[in-house]
């Protein structure tokens, strides 16, 4: 009699248990999205404060979600606000359509230093990002970076970001997908209006 009450009070307590959902990484699909003009990247990324993650193979979902354009320095975590000097990895998934041009992607620039990491293959470096003022170099620079190379319609993009200079932090201005080049066209366009 006591086995079947214990074996009634163990189902009664599973049953009443709910299943914890496990976070899912942040993922921008693009499936039906004309990518033969310029798309901003906002919305929602993954954001590993004081963390500079290489590969996104086995990555975990983030507990810290950020919308993109971000300002860490304007951020709160866990009850504390961010300082402007430190480092972080923004990472999202982009699931592309099927067809669709030679693309690129243009960040304008980073506060203060980035590397750009897609499929775990590293694409470009501006500055040199560390996790300290001795490590670290800043160097704001526009850059257009190729994505054509990567023949799947997946692309896991992580964008290592250090700032120890500047009271801007993070990725301050919204990234574009376009074809590449017309990106390049841009940002050739734009620098030659700086020059003058």
């Amino acid at each position: 009699m006591i086995c079947l009450r214990v074996l009634i009070g163990l189902l009664l307590l599973l049953s009443s248990i709910q299943p914890i959902k496990a976070q899912e990484r942040s993922v921008i699909d693009l499936r039906d999205t004309d990518l033969n003009k310029p798309f901003e990247l906002t919305g929602q990324w993954d954001f590993y404060w004081k963390q500079l993650i290489t590969s996104s193979e086995g990555l975990a979902p983030s507990k810290s979600k950020v919308i993109l354009p971000h300002d860490w320095a304007e951020e709160t975590l866990e009850g504390e606000r961010l300082s402007a000097e430190g480092y972080a990895t923004y990472a999202v998934r982009l699931i592309l359509p099927s067809e669709s041009p030679q693309l690129g992607m243009y960040i304008p620039h980073a506060f203060s230093s980035y590397k750009v990491i897609v499929n775990d293959s590293l694409v470009w470096e501006s500055g040199k990002v560390g996790v300290s003022k001795e490590e670290y170099r800043g160097y704001r620079e526009p850059k257009v970076v190729s994505l054509k190379e990567f023949k799947t319609q997946t692309l896991d993009i992580l964008i290592q970001v250090a700032n120890f200079d500047h009271y801007n932090a993070g990725l301050y201005y919204p990234l574009e997908l376009d074809a590449y080049s017309n990106l390049t066209r841009k940002i050739r366009t734009n620098q030659g209006i700086s020059f003058f």
